[in-house]
């Protein structure tokens, strides 16, 4: 069937309520005198879809736009949900223009009176905050909600018990303000869905509003600011009805974008029993005949925004079918790959350490589509352990396009005695444990699975790696240590003879970022790195899994490679290892390479002066520096040249200087740790002038790097230095 024919249909068949009267005025209204909010932590998207419900103030991801706060029309009440519970924290409020605007919410969901009252729901600092702002408020609960004009809650406060009663309430004209997180709800609760499991949700899904998972993040350096966006592309229905309104879907532009990301968020984040939003998308699911399958070769492209839809949809629906009913997803055969039709199914049994935490490999694969059955003893069964699917944890849905199926990994509870299990992508098979738990040395059994390549360092017989294990069918290989975990196709490791001395090398790397951060060898856990095809961001970053680019599936078990130097892979190493209490505005990009150069330097035998910035760079960099004037600014987005100013140290002093300076961060107490910017440089000078000797308030001045009086005042009876290059610019400018 052509689009266009598919498009008319839609717009035949789809029923859409027309745009709710007024949302531009409501909207004006709660950001009446407000420049922008503060920031809560990591706020998350409130995905809105409602007819009557509408975005009011948006964070970004990416280059585009998701909504922070939300407001709905209900019944004959009205709602506003924030996208963190912190902003019902009055260190948050008197942020910026947050209290003014919470002020305008109050007001606007409860226009009657001029001074409702609020009843704050068990929460006291907040309830005696308001009073003080002459707001009245006071402390409410289940028993005399009627009490109250408008409920002031946060989202972990809503049970399944009382969503009827607080739906009750605003229907029949209250007013609700409620706060709450997605991202952190699921982090709290593992294996469960936040779609239908977060009684919150439950609540705010009938007036068009969902928390949904993912980050906000801030668009101005104290937070959100209240720019004017067209709303009617960050609701899901509307942004179906104007999709479905083109002559041609196949359109380009941010508007493209922006509304390919808000029918994905609307999809990946309702219920199945929603009745506003996802009958609408079911049409499309009937009208549209053929595959859609994304690959390398044949990307999704922002403006195949039809396309992009249906998947997201197929997405949710793999998500929530039963394993027994899943079968392979086509794209599957193009990543993460399919396994030899003859590949024998093979069952075994585990011993899993739970004083490790994260992902323990079992080197096994799940073929895409079919079942795996897993078996514990009923005394581990429902302890937050999880069985994983699939080493590929980026998500790509904001991506301008899909070289892939947005999402192809696969993560269930191991809540009973025996789990069945599938990911219609297929996937290395992980089990997960939770921190802190308790369980000590477990069995686990799995059975249907396929046998992967699968390197133990220390454990592994070379011979048998040659003879048998490096064959083994299923595609993704993974070499391990304690220390460090690469995940790789098994196409490049089939001719890989010797892991032992590869992985050598990893343990040498990441001894290297150990010893520089002053922390243990010993890891509670290894790092992993795995390469995609496509990440959610940048050519690599860090987290667990660091994540690359497929053209690093070679250099990764390449040993000569490593010991070339492997910047990048390096880089997001150090960023895993980086102490934020010394790292102020300016400078992530830049002690993170602190980590580079050093295993460079010890690993790799390539030293400061000669590696990536050698000593002539360096040079350059600072005379330019100083000819245009010492901006801290240009300091601050030049990464390589403020790491310069970190090498002169280095070069005078030595890592051992670094190496107790951070040693002596990790010894600090809550009340003596840096809580702002300022107090990081401060602290920063302070500290590495103490622990060489010598009174480097120069050298920050030379290099225009701010710090207060009082700090050079702590350091003013050390001796005075400054590299030799810095005393010769330093005099000529006098000079001058």
């Amino acid at each position: 069937m052509k689009k266009n024919n598919v498009i008319y249909i839609f717009i035949m068949l789809v029923a859409i309520a027309s745009l709710a009267i007024g949302s531009n005025t409501d909207i004006d209204f709660l950001r009446q005198d407000v420049e922008k909010i503060g920031i809560a932590g990591s706020p998350g998207p409130v995905c809105v879809f409602g007819d009557q419900a509408f975005a009011v103030i948006t964070g970004a991801q990416r280059d585009v736009k998701l909504p922070v706060v939300a407001a709905a029309r209900y019944g004959q009440g009205r709602i506003v949900a924030f996208g963190h519970n912190d902003y019902l924290g009055p260190s948050t409020l008197q942020q910026v223009d947050t209290l003014r605007f919470f002020k305008n919410c109050i007001q606007w969901t409860n226009k009657e009176k001029k001074c409702p009252v609020v009843g704050v729901f068990q929460n006291k600092m907040l309830t005696d905050y308001l009073t003080g702002q002459k707001i009245d408020a006071r402390s409410v609960n289940l028993e005399n909600l009627n009490s109250v004009d408008i409920l002031v809650l946060s989202a972990g406060q809503v049970k399944a018990k009382n969503v009827k009663s607080f739906d009750a309430f605003v229907a029949d004209g209250g007013g609700m303000i409620i706060a709450g997180l997605g991202w952190g709800w699921k982090q709290l609760n593992p294996g469960k869905s936040l779609r239908s499991d977060f009684p919150a949700n439950q609540l705010l899904t009938a007036m068009g509003l969902i928390w949904a998972d993912g980050m906000a993040h801030r668009t101005c350096g104290e937070g959100y600011l209240t720019k004017p966006f067209d709303e009617n592309l960050l609701n899901a229905s509307r942004s179906l009805k104007r999709l479905l309104g083109q002559e041609n879907a196949n359109f380009a532009g941010s508007d493209a974008k922006q509304i390919s990301v808000t029918l994905a968020l609307a999809i990946r984040s309702l219920p199945e029993n929603d009745t506003i939003f996802l009958p609408k998308i079911a049409q499309a699911e009937k009208l549209w005949t053929g595959e859609i399958i994304p690959s390398p070769g044949k990307p999704l492209r922002e403006q195949d925004v039809i396309e992009r839809l249906l998947v997201s949809r197929q997405m949710q629906q793999i998500q929530k079918t039963e394993a027994e009913k899943l079968s392979a997803h086509p794209a599957a055969e193009f990543f993460p790959g399919s396994v030899p039709a003859d590949a024998k199914r093979v069952k075994k049994t585990l011993e899993i350490d739970t004083t490790i935490p994260r992902w323990h490999s079992t080197g096994l694969y799940a073929a895409p589509g079919e079942t795996i059955v897993v078996q514990v003893d009923p005394s581990v069964s429902a302890k937050n352990l999880n069985i994983r699917i699939g080493a590929h944890e980026d998500k790509i849905w904001q991506n301008d396009e899909w070289k892939r199926c947005p999402e192809v990994t696969r993560s269930v509870a191991i809540s009973k005695p025996i789990t069945v299990t599938a990911n219609a992508f297929g996937g290395l098979i992980y089990i997960e444990v939770p921190n802190h738990c308790m369980l000590g040395t477990i069995k686990v059994g799995i059975s249907g699975a396929v046998e992967s390549p699968f390197y133990v360092h220390g454990k592994t017989d070379l011979g048998e790696w040659k003879q048998s294990v490096r064959n083994a069918p299923g595609p993704w290989a993974e070499l391990a240590t304690d220390k460090i975990i690469i995940t790789v196709p098994s196409a490049n490791i089939r001719m890989l003879d010797d892991p032992s001395k590869l992985m050598d090398i990893w343990d040498n790397i990441l001894d290297a970022c150990a010893d520089l951060a002053a922390i243990s060898r010993d890891r509670s856990s290894p790092e992993r790195i795995v390469p995609d095809v496509q990440i959610s961001g940048g050519y690599m970053h860090s987290g667990y899994p660091i994540m690359t680019h497929s053209d690093q599936y070679a250099k990764l078990v390449d040993r000569d490679h490593l010991l070339k130097g492997s910047w990048g892979l390096f880089h997001e190493l150090g960023h895993n290892h980086q102490n934020h209490d010394l790292t102020f505005s300016g400078t992530v990009e830049v002690t993170v390479n602190l980590f580079t150069t050093y295993i460079y330097d010890t690993v790799c035998g390539i030293s400061p002066e000669k590696g990536q910035l050698d000593l002539e760079k360096q040079r350059q960099k600072y005379d330019k520096y100083v000819s245009s004037g010492r901006d801290f600014n240009q300091w601050k987005t030049d990464p390589f040249l403020a790491l310069v100013m970190y090498l002169q140290l280095q070069r005078e002093f030595g890592w051992q200087a670094y190496k107790q300076v951070f040693a002596e961060y990790h010894s600090l107490s809550h009340s003596q740790r840096p809580k702002s910017d300022p107090e990081k440089r401060d602290q920063w000078m302070v500290r590495f002038s103490k622990t060489i000797g010598y009174n480097l308030g120069p050298f920050f001045d030379a290099w225009n790097v701010p710090v207060s009086e009082n700090a050079k005042k702590q350091i003013s009876h050390l001796p005075v230095w400054l590299p030799e290059e810095m005393q010769v610019k330093s005099t000529a400018s006098m000079v001058k």
